[in-house]
């Protein structure tokens, strides 16, 4: 298996580190590697004291980068000469932007702060203008989410927004590394009968492509795409929900003002965001 880097963004908060921890579960110490990265912009200030701020933050900075990975070595033995950081100036979503196709990076895993559900987790916060920007697969840790080997894995769908194979490699991937079962589910507002064959599109299916994975297909009836996710979560102690983000489709439908509000029974479980390519 080629080796996989792992993007982690940390602000120094509990929130981050927490992502971190869940990062380190889920990927493990094979065939990865991890690299920490930290974004800054000065304060308001005069031109003249400019220089200096930026210096002062970026020691320090540097300074709470290495702790962080001290406090990783010590905790985690295995993870010692797997770590690599960053130090980037300017908005969160640029830098990851750049270090992502600079990096070639296989996966940003980042806490949301204060998440109580979905909407708070990505609308209006630094993991929207991520995920809007950022084009690689994007895994979003709530504050609350346990750490925890994945059993099931919900691939939420539309039948809309697989155009072809490496779309869904990154859960995978993921899946393979975990032992986890895929629970692909599609939200109808009228009931279908629902299997491996009915979800191609483009000349995909999703029954070839997680061939060798346990996988489950479902159909759910609901007039709320929402709370029909939500529930579907819940009953089937979801470990992680993953998205396709593609314009006009499920992603957007559960992203959009008027139903984001609904979200947030499902703000303890991670959220991973697979970007099509006309996104």
């Amino acid at each position: 298996m080629a080796t996989k880097k792992i993007l982690l963004p940390t602000d120094f908060s509990d929130n981050a580190n927490h992502a971190i921890e869940y990062a380190i579960e889920l990927f493990g110490f094979e065939d990865v590697k991890y690299i920490l990265i930290n974004a800054f912009v000065e304060p308001n200030t005069s031109a003249d004291m400019l220089v200096s701020i930026n210096d002062i933050l970026q020691k320090q900075a540097t300074a709470d980068l290495n702790k962080i990975i001290s406090r990783l070595v010590n905790n985690h033995p295995d993870i010692k000469g797997l770590l690599e950081h960053r130090l980037e100036y300017g908005p969160l979503a640029t830098a990851l932007k750049i270090t992502t196709e600079k990096e070639h990076v296989d996966y940003v895993v980042m806490g949301t702060r204060g998440a109580s559900g979905i909407k708070k987790a990505l609308i209006g916060s630094n993991t929207s203008a991520v995920i809007r920007r950022v084009k690689c697969p994007i895994i979003a840790i709530p504050e609350k989410a346990e750490i925890k080997p994945l059993k099931n894995i919900a691939l939420a769908t539309d039948y809309e927004g697989l155009e072809n194979d490496e779309l869904l490699q990154p859960l995978v991937d993921i899946t393979k590394r975990n032992s986890s079962k895929i629970l692909a589910v599609n939200v109808s507002r009228e009931l279908v009968l629902a299997g491996p064959n009915e979800y191609e599109t483009k000349g995909m299916s999703l029954g070839k492509q997680f061939e060798g994975i346990k996988q489950s297909f479902f159909t759910v009836e609901n007039p709320d795409v929402v709370q029909g996710v939500r529930e579907f979560a819940k009953n089937h102690k979801v470990d992680m929900l993953v998205m396709i983000s593609r314009k006009h489709t499920l992603f957007e439908r559960l992203f959009s003002t008027s139903v984001t509000k609904e979200m947030s029974m499902i703000g303890e479980v991670p959220l991973m965001v697979l970007h099509s390519r006309n996104t």
